[in-house]
């Protein structure tokens, strides 16, 4: 029983510190007297490269089998009813 205390007095004090943490406020001041950065510029217009050729005709490769075990999948129809549990 002392120990569940301790543990849930714990536990309120680090969510109450988290939460306070959280809401505090930046008091080192650091961007109050700050400007922002300059505009930059966008790059000058560029040009596209030159046109590019696809490279010599590619050969696919060899055709594949499917083992002679192997079966394809019946085609469904129609949906079969689910019944979910809660």
């Amino acid at each position: 029983m002392k120990k569940s205390r301790i543990r849930g007095t714990l536990a309120a004090v680090v969510a109450l510190s988290c939460a306070v943490a959280a809401s505090g406020t930046d008091d080192d001041g650091g961007s109050a007297g700050t400007t922002p950065p300059a505009a930059t510029e966008a790059p000058a217009a560029t040009e596209a490269p030159a046109a590019t050729e696809a490279p010599a005709a590619t050969e696919a490769t060899a055709a594949t089998e499917a083992p002679a075990a192997t079966v394809a999948p019946a085609e469904c129809t129609t949906p079969t009813p689910v019944k979910l549990q809660l």
